[in-house]
């Protein structure tokens, strides 16, 4: 890889790609997932994710396009069509089903493509490197969105009160000015009403501490879009505040306008200082012929592979090693066979045959051991089968573990977020299980177990 790199750093290298126009490949790794990011005239074209939480079914299902039952029998239709030696796309297969129209696929695949460059602004830490390498799009099909709102979504989505301290608090004395007119700011950030009128109080005439604290905006929504337009250079940082330019007065026509008078000098008002802006973020360097020749390798084979899954394989393990190389073709239909078996374990769990979940998990396991998700899940029907109080209080730490190593991975992910809670109920930690229950309810409605306990935890606070 180019290099390593922070979160914020991150923002700032994909805006530069996005103002430059650049066309191109963006490799982005963190926590074992290799995310490869498209783009085209100044917008994201195509992007790929090597673990499951973003395939395009799991954004249907997520979405509400999808119920769960009609999501396996997709998995299903696409495991008898590699039988029959036929690959099958996950929406040509929803399509044939008569569960989705096309355009409802094509509309889902560009949000996919989008949601895939958020999800990379979760991470503190990314190894990256940028492809000048227009022969790479010639292998994916466009579905072209602009970065910036994708970029504001990301820093909403990610980015607590401590990592907008670290971004903001450097800047706090500075003067922030938008770089165009605040009208077209907030239009290429998709912003509303609010958050346009704020933009403009981003005039140069006062510091970033003082229009945060004089907003009406919720201090933390402030707070992001503020760190999204520093980190974007859609606001110079001046170290002195510029001119205020008083509105002229309105004079009243005179009645009676008498003789003519000499005309009176008027003093041309000095020009305001120039703004100190911080210097641009540097053009990202494009690596040696030889690596990128490697990587136009590398981005073939994964486009050889997509047909099946719609998503690249995973090309790191979850430590971080790289893998050997891109799995053969019976990798294919192993991943499938194993979410056939992850869905028909979840299918158990909603009827509480946790017994019956605990052998679907492991065979889900068994046929993809790349993948924390089933393997969180199978660990967690092994607690929950569990009778011996000494054999569950054995299963935590590995629990905690695989918890933390998926939403490192993935911040999404329902089960981990279910499971973190469970373990802080058990703990004691009532707070910290309301919180990860309300998590995994958000990224996964159908939980009825998080959504029980969110309500008595309400009926608590009432009584």
């Amino acid at each position: 890889m180019a290099r390593i790199t922070d979160g914020p750093e991150l923002v700032r290298l994909v805006a530069a790609i996005a103002e430059e126009r650049r066309v191109g490949v963006l490799d982005v790794r963190a926590e074992g997932v290799t995310t490869l990011l498209y783009f085209s005239n100044g917008k994201i074209v195509f992007a790929e994710e090597g673990s499951l939480g973003e395939t395009l079914g799991r954004i249907l299902v997520r979405d509400g396009l999808l119920t769960q039952e009609q999501y396996a029998k997709v998995i299903e239709r696409m495991t008898a069509a590699l039988v029959e030696s036929e690959q099958m796309r996950f929406g040509e297969a929803a399509v044939e089903l008569g569960f989705l129209r096309p355009e409802q696929v094509h509309e889902a695949l560009g949000k996919q493509m989008g949601r895939k460059l958020v999800k990379c602004l979760q991470w503190d830490s990314v190894a990256c490197a940028f492809y000048d390498d227009p022969e790479a799009l010639a292998q994916v099909a466009p579905f072209p969105s602009a970065v910036m709102p994708l970029l504001l979504e990301g820093i909403r989505r990610f980015y607590d009160p401590d990592r907008l301290h670290r971004v903001l608090s450097p800047q706090s004395d500075r003067y922030p000015k938008a770089r165009s007119p605040s009208d077209d700011v907030a239009g290429r950030f998709a912003l509303g009403p609010a958050e346009a009128r704020f933009v403009r109080t981003l005039d140069g005439t006062v510091t970033v501490a003082s229009a945060l604290e004089r907003t009406d905006l919720d201090a933390v929504l402030a707070r992001q879009i503020l760190a999204a337009l520093v980190l974007t250079g859609a606001v110079d940082l001046a170290r002195e505040g510029a001119a205020v330019v008083a509105p002229a007065p309105r004079v009243a026509a005179p009645q009676d306008p008498g003789p003519p008078s000499a005309p009176v000098a008027v003093a041309e008002p000095a020009p305001a200082p120039v703004a100190a802006s911080e210097p641009p973020p540097p053009r990202p360097t494009p690596p040696p012929a030889d690596r990128a020749r490697a990587a136009r390798d590398l981005l073939a084979q994964i486009a050889a592979r997509r047909a099946t899954t719609g998503s690249a394989p995973p090309l790191f393990d979850r430590t971080g090693r790289p893998a050997a190389s891109i799995p053969p073709e019976d990798a294919q239909r192993a991943r499938l066979e194993a979410e056939q078996a992850h869905q028909r374990g979840r299918q158990h769990v909603r009827y509480g045959a946790w017994p019956l979940a605990l052998e679907e998990f492991r065979r889900a396991v068994r046929r993809c051991p790349d993948m924390v998700e089933y393997e969180l899940h199978a660990v967690w029907a092994d607690f929950r089968v569990a009778s011996d109080e000494r054999d569950r209080e054995a299963l935590v730490p590995h629990l905690e573990e695989l918890v933390r190593q998926a939403l490192r991975s993935d911040a999404d992910m329902a089960i981990a977020w279910h499971v973190q809670g469970q373990l802080a109920l058990r703990a004691g930690d009532d707070l910290r299980a309301e919180r990860a229950f309300r998590a995994a309810a958000a990224f996964d409605p159908a939980d009825l177990e998080a959504m029980r306990h969110l309500r008595l935890f309400a009926s608590r606070r009432k009584g």
